[in-house]
């Protein structure tokens, strides 16, 4: 299947779009480029799923890419190819093609089935560069059309041979392709490097990145590397950070591992505040099961997020959530005044009760509570608690709020003991709902719920 498209108005420009390359679309493609002239090119090909190309299917494919970037290539603005299903890294004109200069250039996606042999890439002319994506593409980590590129999404320089013919890129080596990219903005996919383990007997440098923005990874494997990575980028104040590590099979954290998490959300979290104002921030700490943890906090236009699927959340708990932990990452948030957080983790911050030198988030006025509605029965004694804890100390809550459990569940709420805590406002069903503690009325903090069938 393949089209193409131009615009009845604004710039003229050319897209093609290939799901295959067959030779009865050779004519077709030599047509289109003849009509169109000197229209800027864009061009799209998925080639991902099905058997391999092979015999006369392989050469028509070849011979398509190779009249589009060989006759054609000044013309080019995008070229976006997912060619697993061609193995292009042995051919030598694909690889001499790649090598010729590409000034107007504006982004190039290129992922292959197999690592390339190191190519010096656009003969280091491609000053419009924008947007950048390379999976099993070796080249030069000084090149100059590095530093040019806003946006990266994937990653693939390779230095040495590893198993399965695939190559492994060291944490330095990545470091210092992002060193050469002072105009980044876009950070997404590092999970897509195959980064080889951590050698920690030599130490890594850190990268300065004025200009990003925006961090997004998700990644199920090798987490030592990505952290170390990510923990030497220095970006820009208030860079949205995205972040979700998912368990892998048979592996286990250990204490180092989740120390080195700690500092990374604490980094990050650290400068995430120093240009963005919070207009939300929850915890959930979920031990039921394999054990979540994860941070929310920001806006649409910039957030921050770090998930964490745990292999052992007692060991998590206790190295993550020290007193010593705690007590810093909540330094931080000296200066909010609302917090949401989940019953599973008023338990943790608790253990600072007793700790004379905790005196944490002493601007908080109001809190939202969301229960965790899948118990049968929901036990308020943390909120009690925490709600007592606020009143020693001389800080005590003027709002809170506690959404209603699904009517399909069974749950009986009694909260009319919240009736001591005099001038404490209680909201629930978003507003619908009001009390304020030590009116006098406390049987309306009582909800029994049924099941609605």
């Amino acid at each position: 299947m393949s089209s193409f498209r131009r615009p009845p108005c604004g710039p003229k420009l050319l897209i093609l779009q290939f799901l295959y390359l067959r030779s009865a679309l050779r004519a077709w493609v030599q047509e289109v480029i003849h009509r169109t002239g000197q229209a800027p090119l864009h061009i799209f090909a998925s080639l991902r799923y099905g058997m391999p190309y092979h015999g006369a299917q392989r050469t028509a494919a070849v011979t398509i890419l190779e009249t589009l970037f060989k006759h054609h290539w000044k013309r080019i603005r995008t070229v976006n190819l997912h060619a697993i299903r061609l193995d292009l890294s042995q051919e030598p004109i694909f690889q001499e093609l790649l090598q010729q200069p590409a000034p107007r250039l504006e982004v190039f996606c290129v992922c292959l089935s197999n690592p390339s042999t190191t190519l010096r890439l656009f003969s280091n002319d491609s000053p419009s560069l924008k947007e950048c994506e390379l999976s099993h593409i070796a080249f030069n980590a000084d090149t100059l059309w590095l530093r040019n590129v806003r946006q990266l999404y994937g990653c693939s320089y390779h230095s040495q041979l590893g198993p399965r013919t695939e190559r492994i890129m060291a944490s330095s080596t990545l470091l210092n392709v992002l060193s050469h990219m002072p105009l980044l903005e876009t950070l997404y996919g590092l999970d897509r490097c195959t980064l080889g383990p951590l050698d920690i007997s030599h130490p890594l440098p850190n990268v300065f990145l004025p200009r990003l923005s925006s961090i997004a990874l998700k990644t199920g494997g090798n987490s030592d590397a990505i952290i170390a990575v990510l923990t030497h980028i220095n970006p820009a104040p208030g860079c949205s950070f995205h972040v979700d590590f998912c368990r892998t099979e048979g592996f286990t954290f250990t204490a180092e591992d989740i120390t080195a998490f700690y500092r990374l959300v604490f980094q990050y979290f650290q400068n995430y505040l120093q240009s963005q104002p919070l207009s939300n921030f929850s915890i959930y700490f979920h031990k039921r099961g394999r054990g979540i943890f994860k941070i929310e906090a920001g806006h649409a236009n910039a957030r921050f997020f770090f998930s964490l699927d745990l292999t052992s959340p007692p060991l998590f708990a206790r190295s993550f959530f020290s007193n010593e932990n705690l007590r810093q990452f909540f330094s931080l948030l000296a200066n909010e005044e609302v917090l949401n957080v989940t019953n599973h983790m008023l338990p943790i911050l608790l253990t600072l009760r007793n700790d004379d030198n905790s005196l944490i988030l002493p601007r908080l006025w109001r809190i939202f509570l969301p229960v965790d509605f899948r118990d049968r029965v929901v036990e308020f004694h943390d909120i009690f608690s925490f709600l007592e804890w606020r009143w020693e100390i001389g800080l005590p809550l003027d709002s809170i709020h506690l959404p209603m459990p699904d009517e399909r569940v069974d749950v009986h709420y009694d909260l009319s003991g919240l009736d001591r805590f005099t001038g404490l406002e209680v909201e629930w069903e978003n507003g619908a709902g009001r009390y304020l503690c030590g009116s006098g009325n406390p049987d309306q903090l009582i909800f029994p719920m049924t099941i609605h069938l």
